[in-house]
Parts: C-alpha cells; sequence; structure tokens
C-alpha cells in the first residue's frame, strides 16, 4: 500500500467510526461569493450584467497606447439606494462615489447635453464613518473625477489631478453608462 492509498483508507475508517456514533463530520459554512462580471466582455447577457454581484470594466490607456488595459478598473456594486461606484487600481481603492452622487451625475448630464460633465469622487470605503458631504465635494474628496465627455463617440474618463488613469471610449462608455443607470433604477 502506497502512502496516498494509506492516508486515503485512515481518512474513510475515521469517518466510518464517526458514522457509526451517530456523529458527523462538520462542515464547512459556504460562503457566497461576489460573482464580478466584466460587462466588456461580449459573450457577456444583460440578464448576467443585472443579476450579478459586481460588475466592471477594465478601462483603456489614454492617446499614444490605443488598445492597452490602463490597469484601472471601475466597478459598480448593488442596486437602487444601496448603489456605488468604486475606483481601483490592482488592489489600490482610490475612490467611490454613493447612488445619491450618481443620480445627481445623471441629472446634470440630462441638463448639460453638449457639454462635458464631471463627478468628484471620494476617498474612504463607503461604510467607513464620516459626516454627510457637501453635495460630494465635502472634506472627503481626493482629487478624483469621473469626466464624461459627449460627442458622437462619447469618453468616460477617470481623472486624478491632472493625470488620467483610463477611459472608455464609444460604445463600452454608453454600455457602461446604461448598466450604471439600470442598476440606480433598480429597487
Amino acid at each position: 500500500m502506497n502512502r496516498r492509498n494509506f492516508f486515503q483508507a485512515a481518512a474513510l475508517s475515521t469517518v466510518a467510526a464517526l458514522q457509526s456514533r451517530g456523529m458527523r463530520l462538520p462542515t464547512p459554512a459556504r460562503q457566497n461569493a461576489a460573482i464580478e462580471v466584466n460587462i466588456a466582455d461580449p459573450k457577456i447577457t444583460a440578464r448576467q450584467v443585472h443579476t450579478a454581484a459586481d460588475v466592471y470594466v477594465e478601462l483603456f490607456e489614454p492617446a499614444g497606447d490605443p488598445g492597452q488595459l490602463s490597469g484601472a478598473r471601475l466597478v459598480i456594486s448593488d442596486r437602487g439606494q444601496e448603489a456605488c461606484l468604486s475606483v481601483s487600481m490592482g488592489q489600490h481603492f482610490m475612490g467611490f462615489a454613493e447612488s445619491r452622487e450618481l443620480r445627481r451625475f445623471f441629472e446634470v448630464v440630462a441638463e448639460r447635453v453638449e457639454s462635458d460633465t464631471a463627478m468628484s469622487l471620494r476617498e474612504g470605503f463607503p461604510d467607513a464613518p464620516y459626516g454627510p458631504p457637501s453635495d460630494n465635494y465635502g472634506p472627503f474628496d481626493n482629487l478624483g473625477f469621473l469626466i464624461l465627455i459627449p460627442g458622437a463617440q462619447p469618453e468616460l474618463r477617470v481623472k486624478f489631478g491632472w493625470h488620467c488613469f483610463g477611459l472608455l471610449r464609444g460604445h463600452l462608455a454608453v454600455k457602461f453608462l446604461d448598466c450604471m443607470r439600470q442598476r440606480l433604477a433598480a429597487a
């Protein structure tokens, strides 16, 4: 009997002995892992985007490296009043906006049809204790902005200070914004 078979037999005999006494081995609790869906993937259906816990899109490098991913990611979490947009780069959390700020962003976009519209991102995690922001321009701003540039090929940019961390252009920007609107409208 080789070593592997020995350990398998020993484990089976232990399980059998416990079961004969009416005991059961504890089973690890199953955790519901958050399902992330990349909305840029053409194989992803609208239903998958709607049922996923989080949806995300990888941002592209600005001009100079067309088609190259920048490493930054926009993530939409939850739905309705709990909806949140966050920006991350690798394992680094860079900023977020809650549903109230996102709704205001879309109101301003509707008012300024032909003009660029920007929304400030805040530092800290959404569950962190902090005072109420004043229209998202409170003391927790981190100089991060989500900027929508309208037109025939709309652009959605993430900027911190003067540096553009990535962008979405054309149909992918429209698809991401539509997904965000649907998530905000969901109950």
